[in-house]
């Protein structure tokens, strides 16, 4: 082949790789099936360049590469390994988990490349972005709400809450460590607290407003200009005190007032039915599930019927065994020791959040460079985390698409810069 042209060809799939990342976290939270195709096709491209030359990305790797690599797959082979020993597994549980089998070829091919530090910030620019146009989108029609909570015809009002927390918490650093404009800075710090703000409080997810809190007081204690962001980020927190003070109908007044009177009528036995005391339920049939099947788990559809439930939790009423047995958990962490036992679920979990929070924080702290990129990424994982408690945050196989390209990308991006030389 000319050499021009393959110069050419090369530069074009590269730029390619580029726009890919930028595009997939821009569409995330308002149009899922396009997030969806675009994970696929970064899979398609990074499969061509595996396919040409395998024996370059996986022969005479280290214990670090593979290392990696395994906990990405973590989640694909417990699945399927479910579905060898159940009698009952449906071959459509493997759609998900099938995500990590991609993310692992995903790091399989970014880790061979030099330019990897160029897709994370193109990931991250498409991460702000992405917050304008779920803004846009959620004000620009009202049809997809759920009465008055703020939602799209793809995404419900906790998970666009809670995913815009997160959104927010990457973007945060990435916009206060990329070579711009001071008052561009400040613009752009200014439009991403706006958005994410407006989403969070319309959307009444309370889950989202304890992250968010927490994302907050992280970003400050890490970044130097503690006192600058201090008080920058003070201001929404002093407003809503004003504003709960001042009126008595406010959207978060209100949220909070039902969430103290529906825990304490929780445990007075007066209403059992409310929406924490239905969260609660859940809990106690997904506790009572993990006991009666420890070892393989139990899809959604096969918990115990409600009569043994109340052998044990008296408490548990017929509408929040209908909502888990139709919905699913409310609590990410439960839901997998659930569907996958105590032994798969648990390292299902190292894999999802231990291992990278420690991977993060080790890269965060004790790096010379690029220590902010781990610093976005440490933030973003401890608010999933932390997520996880109140939500299923992986419920939609759109969220598994995105933290399975999330944790490629930055698998690749610590490989590289911690135990490979840049080949190219």
């Amino acid at each position: 082949m000319n050499p021009l042209l393959k110069d050419y060809l090369a530069g074009l799939r590269s730029n390619i790789e580029v726009i890919l990342f930028f595009l997939f976290p821009i569409f995330f939270l308002t149009i899922k099936s396009w997030s969806n195709t675009i994970f696929l096709l970064i899979c398609i491209v990074c499969l061509c360049r595996i396919c040409k030359n395998p024996s370059r990305y996986y022969l005479n790797k280290s214990f670090v590469f593979w290392s990696l690599g395994l906990v990405l797959i973590i989640p694909f082979l417990a699945e399927l390994i479910l579905y060898f020993v159940r009698d009952n597994s449906d071959i459509r549980y493997l759609d998900s988990p099938c995500r990590y089998l991609g993310a692992f070829f995903i790091f399989s091919c970014l880790s061979n490349l030099s330019n990897v530090d160029k897709l994370v910030k193109s990931f991250l620019c498409g991460c702000v972005l992405c917050l304008v146009v779920t803004f846009a989108s959620v004000t620009y029609t009202t049809s997809g709400y759920w009465g008055a909570r703020l939602a799209t015809y793809f995404v419900d009002p906790n998970m666009i809450a809670v995913y815009a927390v997160f959104i927010f918490s990457i973007s945060v650093i990435y916009i206060n460590n990329i070579d711009i404009n001071y008052y561009l800075e400040k613009f752009l710090h200014v439009t991403t607290l706006f958005c994410v703000l407006y989403i969070i409080l319309f959307s009444q997810t309370r889950t989202s407003w304890i992250s968010f809190i927490i994302v907050v007081i992280l970003f400050i204690f890490i970044n130097k200009n503690k006192i600058f962001y201090l008080s920058f980020y003070s201001l929404p927190l002093l407003s809503s005190a004003i504003f709960l003070s001042s009126f008595d109908d406010s959207i978060i007044l209100n949220r909070i007032n039902m969430g103290i009177n529906s825990f304490f009528s929780y445990f007075e036995g007066d209403n059992l039915d409310t929406s924490l005391g239905i969260r609660f339920n859940m809990i106690l049939i997904d506790l009572y599930s993990i006991k009666e099947t420890p070892f393989w788990g139990t899809v959604k559809e096969d918990i115990q019927n409600l009569t043994k439930i109340n052998e044990v939790f008296p408490s548990v009423t017929e509408l929040s065994h209908h909502c888990r047995q139709y919905s699913g958990s409310h609590v990410e962490l439960l839901a997998v020791l659930v569907r996958q036992g105590v032994i798969l679920g648990l390292l299902t979990i190292f894999s999802l959040f231990i291992f990278p929070i420690f991977i993060f924080f080790r890269g965060a702290f004790f790096e010379d460079s690029s220590s902010w990129y781990y610093k976005c990424s440490l933030i973003a994982v401890v608010c999933l985390l932390i997520s996880s408690f109140g939500i299923q945050v992986f419920a939609y196989r759109m969220n598994v698409s995105f933290w399975a390209l999330f944790l490629s990308l930055y698998f690749s991006l610590y490989y590289r810069n911690k135990h490979v030389v840049s080949i190219r």
